[in-house]
């Protein structure tokens, strides 16, 4: 199993934005999509951060194919919404292997 994890970091004054374009949008499609094996979404509590949120989506998948899908089908839709509020969200993008 593959996990394909985005860390978000969000500046709390266009939080509520973000989340809202994130909850009704992006997530719902990743869900939606049946190549992907779970979606979680998560908060990290351990930011440092003053002023910023940070979170993790993982998308677990199932092998290689599906982690492309994912780089390139959404990973431009979570460049456009990061676009869209003028660098005040941040991401990075870690590919992951669950070990037994």
């Amino acid at each position: 199993m593959l996990i394909q994890n985005t860390t978000l970091y969000i500046e709390e004054s266009i939080l509520m934005d973000c989340m809202h374009k994130l909850k009704t949008d992006y997530l719902p499609d990743l869900q939606s999509n049946d190549h992907f094996e779970n979606i979680v979404f998560t908060e990290v509590l351990s930011n440092n951060e003053p002023n910023m949120r940070t979170y993790s989506i993982q998308v677990f998948c199932s092998g290689l194919p599906e982690m492309k899908l994912w780089k390139d089908d959404f990973q431009p839709r979570l460049e456009s919404i990061s676009g869209s509020f003028a660098g005040k969200v941040l991401f990075f993008h870690s590919k992951m292997r669950v070990i037994d």
